[in-house]
C-alpha cells in the first residue's frame, strides 16, 4: 500500500468520462497549448487559416497559459489565457475536434481527456500521440502547415475519417476510463 486512497484517485482529472455520443458540438476547434517550440503552434495557427475550415465556418480557439497571439485580423481565431478547469471541460466538450500537432508529447493526456468528452483529436502521430492514434492515422507524423491543413481538411470533408475518429474517441476512453485506471492502480496496490 503506497497510502493513496481511492478518494484521491478519483480526483486526479476533473473530466468526466464519455457517456455518450449526443454532443452539442459547435463549429470550432481546439487547440490546448503552452509557448514551448515542441507545441508548434505557429503551424497549426497558419494551417488552420489556409484550410478550408473558415469557409466551412469553423473557429480555431487556442487555449493556454502564454502570450501569443496573432495580429491577422481574421476573425476565426481566437486566443483565450488562464482559463479554469470547469469552462475548459466546457469549451472542449462542445468543439468539433482537438488540435494537438505536437513535436514531442509525453503521454499526451490532452488526447485522453478529449476522448473522455467525446471529442474526437487531430494530431502529428509523433511519440505518445503516435502510440494513442496509430490505429486511425497511421505513422504519418503530421508537422508541416501542409499536413496539418490536409489532415483538417480531411476531417472537414471525409464523412468515413471522421467516423473512424470518433470510434476511436470512445476507444480511447475505454481504455483510459477513471473506472479502469482505478481498477488497475487497486490490483497495483493490492500486490
Amino acid at each position: 500500500n503506497l497510502g493513496i486512497k481511492e478518494t484521491r484517485i478519483h480526483q486526479i482529472s476533473p473530466y468526466s468520462e464519455f457517456s455518450g455520443s449526443n454532443r452539442d458540438e459547435n463549429n470550432y476547434f481546439i487547440l490546448l497549448s503552452n509557448a514551448h517550440p515542441r507545441k508548434n503552434i505557429s503551424n497549426v495557427v497558419n494551417a488552420f487559416s489556409c484550410s478550408d475550415a473558415a469557409a466551412c465556418g469553423f473557429r480555431l480557439i487556442v487555449v493556454g497559459n502564454f502570450d501569443y497571439t496573432v495580429n491577422d485580423g481574421k476573425s476565426n481565431l481566437e486566443f483565450i489565457k488562464g482559463l479554469d478547469d470547469d469552462n475548459l471541460q466546457s469549451l472542449l466538450s462542445h468543439s468539433s475536434a482537438l488540435l494537438l500537432f505536437s513535436y514531442s508529447e509525453g503521454f499526451g493526456y490532452p488526447v485522453i481527456e478529449a476522448a473522455s468528452l467525446g471529442v474526437p483529436s487531430l494530431t502529428s502521430n509523433v511519440t505518445s500521440l503516435n502510440y494513442l492514434m496509430v490505429d486511425v492515422d497511421g505513422n504519418k507524423p503530421c508537422l508541416t502547415v501542409v499536413e496539418i491543413e490536409t489532415k483538417i481538411n480531411m476531417f472537414l470533408h471525409d464523412n468515413e475519417y471522421r467516423k473512424q475518429l470518433k470510434n476511436h474517441t470512445k476507444i480511447l476512453n475505454n481504455r483510459y476510463s477513471k473506472s479502469i485506471f482505478v481498477a488497475k492502480w487497486r490490483k497495483l496496490l493490492d500486490e
